[in-house]
């Protein structure tokens, strides 16, 4: 499902503005099936907190990397189909 989201959001902007967060579990898996995407934006919470502290943390590293880039969450454990 992750390659899916990404491939799905490549019309809108190239792989290495993504960044995805995830759990200790999952990291090295998503980095394994999106060896594109550099390592470090694939971030891993310590802790799972649920959605909405990944989404802020998410905020805070983008708005410290670039203050004018544009934030979108896109849960890859959604299927959206056509």
């Amino acid at each position: 499902m992750i390659q899916q989201t990404v491939a799905r959001l490549l019309p809108l902007s190239p792989s290495n503005q993504f960044w995805i967060i995830t759990n200790d579990d999952l990291r090295l898996a998503i980095l394994k099936q999106l060896p594109k995407l550099p390592k470090q934006q694939v971030l891993a919470e310590p802790v799972g907190r649920n959605t909405a502290p990944a989404i802020g943390l998410a905020a805070f590293l983008l708005l410290r990397e670039d203050p004018k880039a544009v934030i979108g969450m896109f849960p890859s454990d959604h299927v959206i189909a056509d």
